[in-house]
C-alpha cells in the first residue's frame, strides 16, 4: 500500500499532467503571462502549483507611456484609409459619394474592454541532484470587445457633422467591415495556451558566500504552440501565447537566502520564436493592421524577447505568513514580415505592421503566502496558499501594451 504522500502525488500528477495546457510564456503584450519565482523550502526540491486567476484591461499604453483606448494599440482607426485600402484592390470606393474627394480624414475613437478567467498549473521535478525538469500551462476564457465612437472634432477638413451624418458614417463603416469579412463585435475565446517545458541544471549550496542558502541554475526550454491564436476576422481577438509560433528560450535563475526567512532572487530569460507563414489581417494604406483591408499569407519572423525579474520575499512574518514583491520587465523587439505573394494588385503596407510590433511591459507583483507546513517539526505534503496581484507599471519604458491587471489565488505543494 502506498503511503498518503505518494497517493496525493499520484492523484495530482495523473489529473493534471495529462492535460495539453499552457505556460507562463512572457512574450504576450495583452496578458501578464508571467513566470513566478520557484519557492524552496528546507529539504524540498520538487513542486506542484495550481492557481485560479482573473485579468482585466480597458486601456493600453502608446510608445510615449500615455494611456490610450484599448482598440488603438496599433494606431488610430481612420475610415478614409480603410476605404482607400479597399479601393486599391480594384473595388469601388466604399465611402459615400458626398465625402469622396472632400474629406481626407474620418477618425474613430476605439475603446473597449478585455477580461479573462483561467486556471494555471506548474510542475517542477528533480531527476538527480543537479538536474530537474518542469513545465507550466493554463486554460483560459477571454472576452474582448471594441466600442467605436466617431471623433467628429478630428475630421479633416473641419466640417459640421450632424447626428444624421454620424449615423450614415457608422453604417458605412459597418458595411466596409462586412466587405472585408471583419466582425467588430465582442469576441469570446476559450482554450489552452502554449506549453512551456524546460530542463534545469542547478545546485543548492548551504552556508556559502555568507548566505544561508543559494539555489541557482540555468535552464533551456521549449515553447510549444498549443495556444489559442488571433482570428483575422475578429480584430478584438488575442493570442493566448505566441500566436502559433514554436520557440526556444534560455534562462538563468538564482535565489539567495540572506538570513533566516529573508530571500531575494532574480530571473534572466531570453525567448526566441521561429518564423512561420500564417494568414494575417494587414493594411494596404495607413489603417491599423487589426483593421486592415485584406487577409494575406505573410511570413512572420518574431523578434527576441528579453525578461528581467528580481524579487524579494520575507517569510514567517507571523507563523507561516510571508510577503513578497516582484518586478518584471519584458522587452520585445520589432518583428519582420514578408509577403509570400509576388503578384499582388496592391502592395501590402507591412512597414506599418513592423513599426508597431515592438513593445515593453512592466509589472509589479504583490505576493502574500501562507505556508501550512512552516511551523511543523516534520513537514508533510502541506500546501502553501498563494495570493498574487500583478500591477502594470510605467516606471521605466512600458510601451505598446495593454494595461492589464491580474489577480490569482492558488496552492503550491512542495515535496
Amino acid at each position: 500500500m502506498p503511503n498518503k504522500k505518494q497517493l496525493y502525488k499520484a492523484i495530482l500528477i495523473s489529473a493534471f499532467v495529462s492535460h495539453c495546457a499552457v505556460a507562463m510564456v512572457f512574450d504576450n503584450r495583452h496578458l501578464p503571462l508571467l513566470q513566478r519565482p520557484r519557492l524552496t523550502v528546507d529539504g524540498t526540491r520538487n513542486e506542484f502549483a495550481t492557481k485560479l486567476f482573473v485579468t482585466t484591461a480597458n486601456e493600453a499604453l502608446n510608445d510615449r507611456q500615455e494611456g490610450i483606448p484599448l482598440g488603438e494599440l496599433y494606431g488610430t482607426f481612420d475610415q478614409v484609409q480603410l476605404a482607400k485600402g479597399i479601393a486599391a484592390q480594384g473595388n469601388p470606393n466604399p465611402l459615400p459619394s458626398e465625402y469622396q474627394g472632400i474629406i481626407s480624414r474620418i477618425p474613430w475613437d476605439v475603446g473597449g474592454k478585455r477580461q479573462a478567467q483561467g486556471i494555471a498549473f506548474a510542475w517542477h521535478q528533480s531527476i538527480v541532484k543537479w538536474l530537474s525538469t518542469g513545465f507550466s500551462w493554463l486554460f483560459m476564457r477571454a472576452v474582448s470587445r471594441f466600442d467605436f465612437k466617431l471623433n467628429s472634432n478630428g475630421i479633416e477638413p473641419n466640417i459640421s457633422i450632424t447626428s444624421g451624418d454620424a449615423i450614415l458614417l457608422d453604417d458605412n463603416r459597418r458595411e466596409m467591415f462586412d466587405q472585408v469579412c471583419m466582425c467588430d463585435g465582442a469576441v469570446t475565446q476559450l482554450g489552452f495556451g502554449d506549453i512551456d517545458w524546460y530542463l534545469r541544471l542547478g545546485h543548492m549550496w548551504e552556508y556559502s558566500y555568507k548566505f544561508r542558502r543559494i539555489d541557482a541554475g540555468f535552464r533551456l526550454g521549449a515553447l510549444f504552440p498549443t495556444g489559442v491564436t488571433i482570428e483575422p476576422s475578429k480584430p478584438a481577438s488575442i493570442p493566448f501565447g505566441g500566436n502559433g509560433h514554436w520557440g526556444l528560450y534560455a534562462a538563468a535563475d538564482a535565489m539567495f537566502e540572506l538570513k533566516e526567512d529573508w530571500k531575494a532572487g532574480f530571473l534572466l530569460r531570453v525567448n526566441k520564436r521561429f518564423s512561420k507563414i500564417q494568414a494575417l489581417r494587414v493594411p494596404i494604406e495607413k489603417e491599423p493592421h487589426i483593421f486592415g483591408s485584406i487577409v494575406a499569407d505573410v511570413n512572420v519572423s518574431p523578434a527576441v524577447t528579453a525578461i528581467f525579474s528580481p524579487y524579494f520575499l520575507f517569510e514567517n512574518l507571523r507563523q507561516g505568513l510571508a510577503l513578497g514583491v516582484n518586478f518584471t520587465l519584458t522587452w520585445h523587439g520589432k518583428d519582420c514580415y514578408e509577403d509570400t505573394c509576388c503578384d499582388r494588385t496592391a502592395p501590402l503596407n507591412l512597414d506599418a505592421v513592423h513599426n508597431f510590433s515592438d513593445w515593453t511591459s512592466e509589472y509589479f507583483t504583490v505576493n502574500i503566502l501562507y505556508d501550512f507546513g512552516k511551523m511543523k517539526l516534520h513537514r508533510d505534503f502541506n500546501p502553501i496558499l498563494t495570493f498574487r496581484w500583478d500591477i502594470p507599471s510605467t516606471l521605466f519604458a512600458a510601451s505598446r501594451v495593454d494595461k492589464a491587471q491580474r489577480v490569482s489565488l492558488g496552492f503550491d505543494f512542495l515535496y
